[in-house]
């Protein structure tokens, strides 16, 4: 729970700062679960990470590295990945905000976040980040240390009080899982795809039905309040565990296929030793027909290999 701030009346339109942030969430206006007072700021909420980083051009969750107690993936050149944030947030019908981020990612060279929170806003936040440079970026993720795992921030989501609040429904979908799940069912049945659905549905199944926390008279709104944080911070401690098991089952999967990779290498290599063994005999013996033969199975034999490569590089890398 926020801090309370020394505010004694409510905020006046415009940018809301920690005190005022403090005072809305005191005052049922403002929800952000999990909350962490380390994370709020002069002018807004520091966003943090999940394991849940999707990859627009892979259709992939990406893969989690682990070393010197940093965990992080990479994101490969023009590429978007997609971030589910651990945060979830519900702001009333006179509360905005907009996204921004942080010095730290840009300044590695990922494009700048630019979205908006609409007012009756609920649910967590999916944030696009995009790599617009020609080399792959490195995206820490989280820090692992002997009190556990910590995630990194990576953008700030800044609140406004707006002059009157709207008379528009909240039309987008709810922490856009529609849209990852809609990514899912097109995609071909492989294990990170299978992984991928399950745990779209199980966000989605732990997401419904909504609290609905806006739909509720302003002075009857505590209850929901309530269930909403009770809600997402489940969630959040639940969602990294079933992200982190499928992503274990697409490593799995990746170190298999990369195996197969391998042994093709080694019969094409046994192969070609064999090839040129008998390259060797030919050319002792002046059998031009057979030298002519070698030379077309030698090179058919690298053809392979490399379409093999392309295949396993587009399906399992």
């Amino acid at each position: 729970m926020a801090k309370s701030g020394r505010l004694t009346q409510r905020p006046v339109p415009g940018f809301l700062s920690d005190q005022d942030i403090q005072w809305c969430i005191q005052n049922g206006e403002i929800a952000i679960a999990p909350f962490s007072n380390d994370q709020l700021t002069s002018v807004g909420y520091n966003l943090s990470f999940t394991w849940f980083i999707f990859s627009v051009n892979s259709q992939e969750l990406c893969r989690i590295h682990r070393e010197s107690g940093q965990l992080y993936c990479f994101v490969e050149p023009n590429d978007t990945v997609l971030v589910l944030t651990r945060e979830a947030v519900w702001v009333c019908e006179d509360i905005a905000g907009a996204f921004h981020s942080k010095v730290g990612i840009v300044s590695k060279g990922f494009g700048h976040i630019s979205t908006t929170l609409d007012p009756n806003w609920e649910g967590p936040l999916l944030i696009s980040l995009n790599n617009p440079t020609r080399k792959r970026l490195r995206l820490t993720i989280a820090k692992d240390s002997n009190s556990g795992i910590r995630f990194e921030t990576f953008a700030t989501l800044i609140f406004f009080r707006m002059a009157s609040p709207t008379t528009l429904a909240q039309d987008n979908l709810q922490s856009r899982i529609e849209i990852l799940r809609e990514i899912g069912e097109g995609l071909a049945n492989s294990r990170k795809s299978a992984g991928l659905v399950r745990i779209i549905q199980k966000i989605r199944d732990q997401e419904s039905p909504r609290v609905n926390v806006s739909a509720a008279p302003v002075a009857q709104r505590g209850e929901r309040l309530e269930q909403f944080r009770d809600r997402y911070d489940r969630l959040a401690k639940d969602m990294n565990g079933y992200i982190a098991d499928v992503v274990r089952a697409g490593n799995m999967a990746t170190l298999e296929n990369r195996a197969k990779y391998v042994g093709v290498l080694l019969a094409v290599v046994g192969l070609n030793g064999g090839i040129l063994w008998l390259a060797i005999q030919a050319y002792v013996t002046n059998n031009s027909n057979m030298l002519a033969l070698l030379a077309m199975i030698f090179a058919f034999s690298l053809y392979l290999l490399e379409l093999f490569e392309k295949v396993s590089r587009k399906k399992w890398l």
